[in-house]
């Protein structure tokens, strides 16, 4: 009885380890069981932590909205054609619009030539295409939406 605790709470060890390394707790913890806890821990100090890298985020044009004048609904602030009516901006609206909150919210945004999108490194890597923003492929975006 004592062996069977001792192999229950080993296995609990081994799967709250996993989760502490970014590992699946439910199945380390179910191997632990069917194999040996002793097995299962070394697999698991060999396997070693997850190691994830830091991801950029990329600008979200979801949070940032503006008023159709025609049906007063929001939609997102990049929108060339209201999906409630059928409103058009111009492109200069639509980069005005986007200049705007650039300055209101304070946050870099780079304007990426590949994917054609305006993006926010929170970091020195381009979220959409994982490209260095200084690397003269990603412009500033408040220069390109205030060519108009």
């Amino acid at each position: 009885m004592t062996f069977l605790l001792l192999w229950l709470a080993l296995s609990i060890a081994v799967g709250f380890m996993a989760t502490t390394w970014g590992r699946s707790g439910g199945l380390w913890f179910v191997g632990a069981i069917l194999f040996t806890p002793i097995l299962a821990g070394v697999a698991l100090l060999l396997a070693g932590e997850v190691q994830q890298e830091p991801q950029a985020k990329g600008f979200s044009f979801a949070k940032y909205s503006k008023v159709c004048p025609d049906c007063a609904e929001r939609v997102r602030i990049q929108a060339r054609v209201c999906k409630h009516c059928g409103h058009e901006w111009t492109d200069s609206e639509v980069r005005s619009s986007v200049l705007e909150a650039v300055e209101r919210y304070d946050e870099p945004l780079f304007y990426c030539i590949d994917s054609s999108k305006v993006v926010s490194s929170n970091g020195a890597m381009c979220p959409v295409c994982d490209g260095d923003v200084y690397d003269g492929r990603h412009p500033e975006a408040e220069e390109y939406y205030s060519e108009v």
